[in-house]
């Protein structure tokens, strides 16, 4: 936008001007369409939902004074009756009714009878689930009303806008209802927003159509106006603000006044600029004459001379402001530089009492030096005092040192000697540890010698037991056929009782069969009481028995703990072999230490008396360093 002339300028902002004035009486017609259809639209919908609601709720009234005469006639023996009736009842192209109960379950709906019996709350149809939210509230506060809600289509992503009117029957707790579709008056509605684009869009043409004819007006009035009034003037400015710029800028020396021959604002302009052309030539050359001192002044001050000054005089507040400011900084540069100059001076010759004097004023680099020169006073100063200090401490030290070293290199010869004997005593030690170990390898493959026997023994002992066991078992065996054969000798002995008793029965022809009877008796009783000590015997051997059993168990467990006692004893056999072998390696190490010790002790003794002669060498300095410290000046 900068790049572009007057005239473009001026035709861009008429432009601009037309065109947003087309914009807003645009937007103020195509507004007050939009409210007016807007209006129109909600008049229709409510007009149309108002009556179609009235059409619903009559016939609402005539299916509930139809139920209510059922009631009164047939009592609850008429509900069956009036829902088939009601079931074929239509009104309209497609009119139905439906009822369901409080609890929200269809009781009857003529079109989808999988319904009748479902709880409607499930029913995924509905694309606006709240819609028995408003029907439990409209039958709470009114007990009959309006709901709205849509109905997704059968295989279908859109669904259709409907509404219904309910009513309760509290009788039998029934709410009729009925619905129509309202999808029609929306596409009434769209229709008329339709029709009101299709109206915007003929004013946005023919607005624009306006506009662009006015612009083409507008333009050819603008370049006529501009070249016959504006643009000669204009030139003559530009020419006569060119050699203004020419001399202001030193390209020409002279400046020439243009004749003005016009009294308007760029006329008025002319003049102004021949007056402040002349002033300007004037104060340039004392500006140049300021400027020139400056710029000597700069040079010397570059070559480190600081006595110069600025003496020409300007009416340009900037070039005598720097005039005084350069003046004032070489005053205090040159007072700085010698105060700094004369303390440098000073330390030179080795006094460091003196500090450079810093003015309040003073910030950055400046004060950065002048700030480091008493640092550096201070840290010479204090460097003399400690280097003193130091020396003297140093001259105390060396000699004591001289003396340590002295002590060092003689005990160094007793400790060598110490440690020859050291190293002999532990060579012993190592030896007889080495045997140790030794031992302890020997008393642990013993143990577990032991230990295996041991375990061979408790195998033994647990053999014994389960032959203990068997026995056991096996005198069981003996004594339930000792019982058997108790058994049988007693029964025998009751045979020959009765045979007896039948032999005397018969007399004479009996008496050989009572002596049979008798000896077998007599076979019974010494078989009964052969079994007894059978019996006595096989369970004194069974407690025999059950006796060593118990001897083995108690063998068994005493070889156990006999046995836990050998492996604890074997690890801790173990434990001191392998103590015993650690300690031979630690000896060893030690005996390697002491070693190497003697050698390093041998060398020490070389090194201190080497270091007694570097002590020789400190003391010398050390006095130096103190005669030195001692001329320097400082608080």
């Amino acid at each position: 936008m900068k790049d572009l002339t007057i005239k473009t300028k001026t035709l861009a902002l008429i432009t601009i001007i037309i065109i947003i004035m087309s914009i807003i009486i645009s937007q103020i017609a195509i507004y007050e369409i939009n409210t007016l259809t807007q209006v129109q639209a909600n008049q229709f919908k409510t007009n149309e939902y108002k009556k179609r609601t009235e059409e619903l709720k009559k016939q609402i009234e005539v299916i509930s004074n139809l139920i209510s005469q059922y009631e009164k006639e047939y009592r609850d023996e008429g509900k069956k009756k009036i829902i088939d009736k009601i079931r074929n009842i239509r009104y309209g192209k497609n009119g139905y009714f439906w009822i369901t109960n409080t609890n929200m379950e269809m009781v009857m709906h003529p079109i989808n009878s999988a319904l009748e019996g479902k709880n409607l709350t499930k029913d995924v149809d509905f694309v606006n689930n709240k819609v028995f939210d408003q029907m439990s509230k409209i039958i709470k506060n009114k007990g009959e009303g309006r709901i709205d809600y849509e109905l997704q289509k059968a295989n279908d992503s859109e669904s259709i806008a409907k509404f219904s009117y309910i009513k309760l029957f509290k009788p039998w707790g029934w709410i009729i209802g009925t619905g129509t579709n309202v999808d029609d008056v929306e596409n009434t509605i769209l229709q008329m927003k339709t029709q009101t684009n299709d109206q915007i869009s003929a004013i946005i043409l023919k607005v624009s159509g306006f506009t662009l004819l006015t612009v083409i007006i507008s333009y050819i009035l603008v370049i006529f106006a501009f070249n016959n009034i504006v643009k000669k003037p204009l030139e003559l400015f530009k020419d006569n603000f060119k050699r203004f710029l020419d001399f202001i800028t030193m390209i020409d020396n002279k400046y020439t006044p243009c004749e003005v021959s016009t009294s308007d604002e760029i006329g008025e302009l002319n003049l102004l600029l021949n007056e402040i052309a002349l002033e300007i030539d004037k104060k340039l050359k004392d500006d140049i004459r300021v400027m020139g001192e400056v710029v000597l002044t700069a040079d010397k001050v570059e070559q480190g001379i600081y006595k110069c000054r600025i003496h020409g005089n300007s009416e340009n507040p900037m070039i005598l402001t720097l005039k005084n400011t350069l003046n004032k900084m070489l005053n205090i540069l040159e007072k700085n530089m010698s105060n700094v100059k004369e303390t440098l001076d000073e330390y030179i010759n080795g006094d460091f009492r003196n500090r450079v004097i810093i003015h309040e004023s003073l910030k950055e680099e400046m004060l950065a030096v002048m700030t480091r020169v008493n640092g550096l006073g201070d840290a010479l100063s204090q460097s003399a005092k400690t280097n003193l200090t130091n020396g003297q401490a140093l001259e105390k030290n060396s000699y004591n040192l001289t003396k340590s070293m002295e002590n060092l290199a003689n005990k160094a010869t007793d400790q060598a000697a110490s440690l020859e004997e050291t190293a002999a005593a532990v060579e012993e030690i190592t030896s007889i540890t080495r045997s140790n170990a030794s031992n302890a390898s020997k008393m642990s493959e013993l143990g577990k010698t032991v230990k295996m026997s041991v375990s061979k023994g408790q195998e033994h002992a647990a053999n014994t037991a389960l032959a203990m066991e068997e026995i056991n078992e096996k005198v069981s065996a003996i004594n339930e056929a000792i019982n058997i054969i108790d058994q049988i000798a007693f029964q025998t002995n009751i045979l020959s009782l009765n045979a007896a008793v039948e032999s005397a029965t018969a007399g004479e022809a009996g008496k050989g069969f009572a002596v049979v009877a008798q000896e077998v008796r007599n076979l019974a009783s010494r078989s009964a009481e052969a079994a007894r000590e059978i019996k006595n015997l096989v369970e004194d051997a069974n407690n025999k028995a059950i006796e060593g059993k118990k001897i083995s168990d108690g063998m068994i467990t005493d070889y156990q703990e006999l046995n836990e006692h050998i492996t604890k004893t074997i690890h801790i056999i173990e434990d001191v072999s392998d103590a015993s072998k650690e300690q031979m390696n630690g000896i060893e190490q030690i005996n390697d230490a002491v070693g190497k010790l003697d050698s390093v002790t041998q060398e020490n003794a070389s090194e201190a008396n080497k270091i007694k002669n570097i002590s020789s060498e400190v003391s010398n300095m050390a006095n130096d360093l103190v005669e030195d410290a001692k001329n320097k000046k400082f608080n």
